[in-house]
Parts: C-alpha cells; structure tokens; sequence
C-alpha cells in the first residue's frame, strides 16, 4: 500500500471533527498538491447569508479575484453548477482571450497549472464544489488523476462533513443524505441492473455510473455496491426491490 493510499485510510477513519485547516495542509502534503478550495453555494445551516468559502489561496490572490471579477468567467464556477461528477480543469473551455488572461494571471499568483474539482450534491438542492490544484504539467496531471480521482471523491466528502461540523451545522454521516441522480442509480442497482444498462437507461457514460455508485457508497459508509443498496433501503433512500 503506497503513503497515499495509508492516508486516504487514516483520513476516513479520523474524527470528523478534525480542525479543517489542519485536515486542508494533510490532504495538500499527502498528495502533493498546490491548493484547495471548499464553495459551498446552497448547504442548509451553512449559505443562508452568503455562499460559504475555504480555502488555502493566498490573500492576494483571493482579493485580485474578486476585484477583478473573475467569478463571472472562471469556467471552473460554470462546470461546478452543471457537472455531477468530478472534472479536470483542462475539459474546460479555455479558449476566450479573458478567460486565458485569467489563467495566466491565476499562474503567476503561484495557483497552479493544473487543477480537477467533485461537485457535492445533496437532497433539497444542496450544493458545494472541492478542487485541487497544481504544478505538475498536463500529462502529469492526467496520469495522476488516473490513479487518484476516486480517492477525491471520498476526501471531498469528508472534507463537506468536517467543514459542518467545525460550522456547527451537524454531520451529515449521522443521518446520510444521497443525491436524486445517486438514488436513481442505486434504485436501479437495486433491481439487479448493471451498469452498462444503468448507463444506457439514464443516457450517460458507463464511468458516470461509477462515480455515483462510488459517491454514494463513500456517504452511506458501505463496503461495496451491494451494501450500499442495503443500506440506502434501510435509512429509506431508496424502496427495496417488488
């Protein structure tokens, strides 16, 4: 078992109250990473005045964001509302002269080149996003991600839970909540389907299916596929199969 590996295992076995920032420098050391950001849009308890923000940025550069209004083209931000499963920044569309001004502004502001984020979705609309970013160069980058996109999934989560429960908003462990489309798809998981059916039915791509199965496992705290659906019944997720 390779150093981040063991620390994706000692990360979902801590204490969900972990101090963030501490959690934040862990995940960032461990996987040798630039950046992190928690945006939390639309979470109960949590957005009621304002969207909520974490992050390790330095102050410059979060100033020069919003000074210059960067939010209204950063790509990332578009992405983040539409996508329901984890992306790399370089899927993005880059190609607008303002928007390749603020990449490269983001660069000399020492963000990094490379970057990926997992959208949280949750039941009532909930919303928040989880990036990363980094130095390493494109296809160094792709490899990584490669091997590592499923363990930021999980990190993404536990990072969501330790972030309520450092706000005093709860933890969502206590009582899980799924995404529509992530009981969609254990309902279908449910009545047997595999996933290439289940990819077919709902019109997406084969490793989207994946992703959700793997995002709602990691929130129900279940071993495999089959568990999950137990357990999604059980908290009544989901109807068991007629």
């Amino acid at each position: 078992m390779n150093d981040e590996r063991k620390f994706l295992k000692s990360l979902v076995e801590r204490p969900i109250g972990t101090d963030v920032s501490e959690l934040f420098d862990d995940v960032r050391n461990n996987y040798g990473l630039s950046h992190i950001v928690y945006h939390a849009t639309n979470v109960k308890g949590l957005t009621e005045k304002e969207p909520y923000l974490r992050l390790t940025y330095p102050d410059d550069w979060v100033s020069r964001y919003f000074e210059k209004n960067y939010f209204s083209l950063d790509p990332v931000v578009d992405a983040g509302k539409t996508n329901p499963t984890p992306f790399n920044w370089s899927d993005l569309d880059w190609s607008s002269k303002p928007r390749r001004n603020f990449l490269g502004d983001a660069a000399e502001h020492k963000i990094g080149i490379s970057g990926m984020s997992v959208p949280i979705r949750g039941v009532g609309g909930q919303h928040a996003i989880f990036s990363v970013t980094s130095f390493m160069s494109e296809n160094e980058w792709e490899r990584f991600l490669r091997s590592y996109m499923g363990d930021f999934q999980r990190v993404a989560s536990h990072v969501h839970n330790a972030i309520l429960e450092s706000e005093g908003v709860g933890i969502a462990g206590k009582h899980p909540s799924l995404s529509p489309r992530e009981c969609e798809v254990l309902q279908l998981c449910a009545h047997g389907i595999n996933t290439d059916d289940i990819a077919t039915e709902l019109c997406v791509k084969e490793r989207t299916v994946r992703a959700f199965i793997e995002t709602a496992r990691y929130k129900l705290n279940a071993l495999n596929r089959t568990h999950a659906v137990a357990k999604a019944i059980g908290y009544g997720l989901i109807h068991p199969p007629s």
